[in-house]
């Protein structure tokens, strides 16, 4: 990946037409100080430099993206029209895909790309309930919330896919279950996107899926006999502690797959069935007879044929999928995504969109800054760059190629030095099982 290729996108998501949108959307009517772009790149790069920057600080960082001006004037604009605004151009920002041309060897070059999806909520002032709706409770909260779905490319490193939905939608009827498949490519993704006519397309496309087991999920074997899965491993695992076997997937689809299952200590079954107690307990509800026998096992499901991925390897894969969880984690406990100091709704809104704005254009320098080596911190690389957000604004600003390229080096040299995590001699981590010779 080139500079240029960062610089195009940042004058795309930022520059390009942002001014023309603030006045379609009704934010600027006439000619003032703050402008839509000064509005939209001091509020993306002061929140990414200090994500609970206060009102002054968020006025002083507009101020650099164009003149000087008050906190009360910030805030005001800080509204409903602003909202709109922000939420165009992080819509804008999604549709831009930036990838490194340069990839690291390890266990996921198999596939030509490994997608994994998830989501995560952000609850919202009740306020802003008509703009994103949340699930709502018993006690009248929750009524506001907004969720965001990702898929991502643990492969190039590239973001494919963000958008936003309201809370209450479900992970089944998300994009991803019906977007388009490449040849090749691994779809990895966690129990709320389970659907058998999913991975029926996905396979049609040439591609493979992996997946835990959906507990009530009806298993035959290739003759057809129906499976009582805990006796059934029961029966078939009396000397190792893994079972890999053909089955058919529903009754309806019967769609041919490959069952994989390990035996888990006693302790970790023993914790299982605490969690799934508890959480049955929180929603009244009593834990299955199934689910409880099924805590003794980790079971996937998967078309990946054995002769491209063994049991070992498919647990890798498996633990790589929890990246994307480290990715939401990065957003909230770095990025602050979730968080305002301000008890304006419209504000909170336009903060939100600013910072995931800011996430996303964090991204993209992580993937031209340290993709190419396995080991890397999301976690370090992401306060290097963040360190750099007032510079990075001023060169995107007055459209300097060099100032935006001396940062970018500078944010290279830093994270090369400082942002990589240390091998482990006892328990591997997840760079290190990847990048194992696994022939």
């Amino acid at each position: 990946m080139k500079i240029t290729h960062i610089e195009r996108a940042m004058k795309k998501a930022l520059k390009d037409g942002v001014n023309e949108l603030a006045s379609e959307v009704g934010l600027i009517q006439r000619e003032c100080k703050i402008s839509g772009q000064s509005l939209v790149q001091g509020l993306v790069f002061g929140l990414m430099g200090n994500p609970t920057a206060s009102e002054t600080a968020v006025a002083q960082s507009v101020g650099r993206a164009g003149q000087a001006v008050t906190s009360q004037a910030v805030n005001a604009r800080l509204n409903e029209p602003a909202s709109r605004l922000f939420q165009q151009v992080l819509e804008r920002v999604t549709q831009i895909v930036v990838a490194p041309s340069v990839r690291t060897q390890t266990l996921l070059d198999r596939f030509s790309e490994v997608n994994v999806h998830d989501s995560t909520t952000i609850g919202l002032p009740e306020a802003l309930s008509e703009v994103w709706t949340g699930c709502g409770s018993r006690t009248g909260k929750g009524q506001s919330a907004l969720k965001l779905q990702v898929q991502w490319d643990l492969r190039s490193g590239c973001l494919k896919q963000l958008t936003l939905h309201d809370g209450r939608s479900q992970d089944r009827s998300a994009p991803v279950q019906t977007s388009d498949v490449a040849a090749g490519s691994l779809r990895v993704a966690d129990l709320g996107y389970f659907a058998v006519s999913t991975f029926e397309r996905v396979g049609q496309a040439h591609a493979y899926w992996l997946t835990r087991y959906l507990s009530g999920v009806v298993l035959l074997t290739p003759a057809g006999t129906r499976i009582d899965l805990p006796r059934w491993l029961d029966a078939h695992c009396t000397h190792d502690q893994h079972v890999d076997v053909s089955v058919l997937v529903s009754v309806e689809h019967r769609l041919p797959a490959r069952l994989v299952a390990i035996r888990v200590p006693q302790s970790v079954a023993d914790e299982r069935r605490r969690k799934l107690h508890d959480k049955a307990r929180q929603k009244g509800q009593t834990v299955s007879p199934l689910t409880l026998a099924l805590a003794n096992w980790s079971v996937f499901l998967t078309n990946v044929p054995l002769s491209l991925l063994s049991v070992d390897e498919l647990l890798v894969i498996v633990r790589a999928r929890w990246q994307i969880e480290l990715l939401f984690k990065l957003w909230k406990s770095s990025g602050r995504i979730d968080e305002s100091r301000s008890r304006k709704p419209f504000r909170i809104l336009c903060e939100l969109y600013a910072k995931l704005i800011g996430q996303l254009i964090q991204h993209w320098l992580i993937l031209y800054t340290c993709w190419s080596y396995p080991n890397r911190s999301l976690v370090k690389a992401a306060a290097a760059i963040c360190a750099c957000a007032t510079c990075l604004l001023l060169a995107v600003r007055n459209s300097s190629p060099r100032a935006l390229a001396e940062t970018i080096d500078l944010i290279a040299r830093s994270v090369a030095a400082t942002c990589r995590i240390s091998k482990r001699s006892k328990k591997l981590a997840l760079f290190q099982l990847l990048t194992l010779d696994h022939a």
